[in-house]
């Protein structure tokens, strides 16, 4: 029994070794919101001065402290209802709930914290212990991966519509190409120009020019299926593209005729931007192909171009009617089905 205080004496000190080479700050807090004890790794995420002249206290220099010294002023009226909360209704609140509290460090920068809580009670005393992680790393991180994905979409997709741009869209449609050569299907590609646009954007600005190319991406993109590809080409110009028949279009269809004039009444809908009146219609060139692995996306999007402005040309005089003009790809030359 004489060697109890010996062994009592080593386990607070192997108790207090492991809570300082802990990786987690850990913190405790009386009732009246003051800090009672806080760990090496406490006193490393607040910058506390770990030096201490030969002889001085172990104790940590945030002891003493209260919470209002530890996060910034801006903080202190919404954290004094919390706390005041929290002590009325102590329950355990662990880590990584979505949550970070702003700390205040010792030379005046700022640094994000996971913080959790667990309620304690000591000699009929409440504290709390508040453990806390820096996660200035685990932000910058997260914040880089936001940029990337900000920094790939604008890469590939239209800033203003949200479709895919140009790039991508020569890209995927390059990849329904090689599905269709494997899947021996037929491959569709329309080239679609707005009429009525510049009138639009000359009469009302360009904000209610915007507003519109928004309105028809917006149409676009509610009619046709999930597994084609639609995107703005630039301008006024957009690009669908689909492989096999389009007979999910109104009772079926060849060459995408079908589908191009569902597109098109789509687009004659749109009668009001922003409270203006306008009248838009849309010029479609219709290219398809039985034979895919005959054709390059390429040569598809300027033979659609071809036809496109051949039916721009048929509509010239009747403002907000639209136009089709179908083609067969055979290269090297398209030949032209019909004007409807």
């Amino acid at each position: 029994m004489s060697d109890l205080p010996i062994y009592n004496e080593l386990s607070i000190d192997i108790v207090t070794s492991i809570i300082d080479a802990s990786p987690v700050g850990m913190m405790v807090f009386d009732a009246s919101g003051r800090v009672v004890f806080a760990n090496q790794q406490a006193d490393t995420i607040f910058c506390i001065d770990a030096m201490k002249e030969e002889g001085a206290s172990t104790e940590s220099d945030l002891v003493g402290k209260c919470i209002n010294d530890l996060i910034p002023q801006r903080f202190h009226d919404y954290h004094k209802d919390v706390e005041k909360e929290y002590m009325q209704h102590p329950v355990p609140k662990a880590m990584g709930a979505g949550r970070h509290l702003i700390g205040l460090r010792d030379n005046g920068s700022e640094v994000p914290l996971d913080v959790g809580l667990s309620p304690l009670n000591y000699h009929n005393e409440r504290y709390v212990l508040a453990s806390i992680v820096d996660i200035s790393d685990r932000l910058r991180v997260a914040q880089l991966e936001v940029e990337n994905k900000r920094l790939e979409n604008e890469a590939t997709h239209d800033p203003l519509t949200g479709l895919p741009n140009r790039r991508m869209l020569t890209e995927f449609a390059e990849n329904l190409r090689s599905l269709a050569v494997r899947n021996n299907q037929r491959l569709t590609l329309m080239f679609l120009d707005l009429d009525g646009f510049k009138v639009v954007n000359d009469q009302y600005g360009h904000s209610v020019g915007d507003q519109l190319l928004c309105e028809v991406a917006h149409v676009l993109k509610k009619l046709v299926r999930e597994s084609d590809i639609v995107g703005r080409y630039g301008g006024d110009e957009f690009l669908l593209c689909f492989v096999g028949d389009d007979s999910a279009a109104e009772g079926g269809g060849r060459c995408g005729k079908r589908m191009a004039k569902h597109l098109a009444r789509g687009i004659e809908s749109i009668r009001v931007v922003d409270d203006h009146e306008v009248c838009i219609g849309a010029s479609i060139g219709v290219v398809s192909s039985v034979c895919p692995a005959a054709v390059t996306i390429d040569g598809m999007i300027s033979a659609a171009d071809r036809l496109m402005y051949k039916a721009k040309k048929a509509g010239v005089k009747n403002m907000g009617a639209s136009r089709v003009v179908v083609g067969e790809l055979h290269l090297p030359a398209v030949r032209r089905v019909g004007v409807e």
